[in-house]
């Protein structure tokens, strides 16, 4: 979607006789100012603003157009209309505010539609690692390929939010694993070998089944301060922590317990991940050439030039009676009947693009949120 050349727009309005051709290029290059202008926002509020702009210089234009209708009615009272210029007119007149609502959605569905394509693309390009998104080449999907993704993004996140979890855990033990080993060496010594490793094995069996007055009564029956003082110490740093360190019906109670659970974790997650890369940014460019396919819907309906000059040739029509019936006829052609088929069907057809766009984008937005939060919490290999 570009900036087109509007002399096409003026010599349409000098061989109709509209003498606006300069409102209408000043209205034609306002729009597109406002739609590149669109092209750089990103948050809903601006979006709005620029909505608001954009009808405002609608409604201004439509004003002063229909200012040059009523001048062009006193100029052209004394002419005696014949009866199928009458109706022309009159169904000219009565297309007017359809024309112009239509017309105002049509310029907000393209700058919604080219914002959308150009932040799209920019965006997937940052995902794509030197991918050519517009290459034939880049694996093919459908629909259906939705569904996968969804299901192994989601896979995917609960594995992130267990490694994370994990990564909580082995810090919240870092706290306290050198001193259950300093507990391992010092009761063995102190109480002997044998009753060592049972008050140890006793200790840790009890902070395991979150038993902590327990695992309290019995550090109070050892005689030596500082294995008394850490395990205390201990006790308190995994009562704490117990809901974080709980894995199935007991507490994890040394960071060297992970090792094995990382990595098992990692393999799960790595296999994974490398589904998801197949067909995360190949769905991208699918939905991002769907929302090319509403450009070419769009482009179906007309284009802005187009529209405008439309738009004139009725006003002219409604204002300018003609006396000679093949004439009369000859103008219904030339423009009540382009302005009926865009009536009846194809401005129909704008409800339809937007919803389409709607869809595609908020499935885009969505593997966008995913893919950068993945991202965010995945150390840098």
């Amino acid at each position: 979607m570009q900036l087109l050349d509007s002399d096409q727009l003026e010599y349409a309005f000098q061989c109709h006789g509209i003498d606006r051709e300069t409102q209408a290029r000043a209205f034609y290059a306002d729009l597109w100012a406002l739609i590149q202008q669109a092209e750089k926002v990103r948050e809903g509020t601006a979006r709005n603003l620029c909505e608001r702009r954009l009808r405002a210089l609608c409604r201004q234009y439509f004003s002063s157009m229909r200012r040059w209708r009523h001048e062009e009615e006193e100029k052209y009272e004394s002419v005696a209309a014949c009866a199928h210029s009458a109706r022309n007119m009159r169904e000219a007149e009565s297309a007017l505010p359809a024309f112009e609502k239509q017309f105002f959605r049509y310029a907000l569905c393209y700058m919604d539609l080219n914002r959308a394509l150009i932040q799209t693309r920019g965006t997937i390009s940052r995902f794509a690692k030197g991918c050519n998104i517009d290459s034939e080449d880049i694996l093919q999907v459908n629909h259906g390929t939705g569904l996968t993704l969804a299901r192994l993004h989601k896979d995917r996140l609960e594995l992130m939010e267990k490694r994370l979890r994990l990564e909580r855990v082995r810090s919240i033990l870092s706290t306290t694993d050198r001193m259950i080993e300093s507990l391992g060496e010092d009761l063995p010594r102190l109480l002997g070998q044998a009753e060592g490793d049972r008050q140890l094995t006793l200790f840790k069996g009890l902070l395991r089944r979150r038993k902590f007055s327990d695992a309290r009564a019995l550090v109070h029956g050892w005689a030596e301060m500082l294995p008394k003082a850490m395990a205390q110490y201990v006790i308190g740093h995994i009562e704490t922590h117990a809901e974080t360190l709980r894995a199935q019906d007991s507490l994890m109670l040394h960071s060297g317990e992970l090792s094995l659970v990382f990595a098992f974790l990692h393999a799960d997650e790595e296999q994974v991940s490398r589904l998801v890369e197949k067909f995360n940014v190949p769905y991208m460019v699918y939905q991002y050439r769907s929302l090319l396919h509403q450009g070419y819907l769009l482009g179906r309906i007309g284009s802005l030039e187009g529209l405008i000059i439309q738009h004139a040739k009725l006003l002219s029509l409604s204002a300018r009676p003609q006396g000679d019936p093949a004439a009369a006829q000859g103008m219904e052609q030339a423009v009540l009947l382009p302005v009926r088929a865009l009536l009846q069907t194809r401005f129909r057809t704008l409800g339809a693009i937007f919803n389409d766009m709607e869809t595609a984008l908020g499935t885009l937005d969505r593997l966008f949120s995913q893919t950068r939060e993945y991202a965010a919490h995945t150390p840098v290999q």
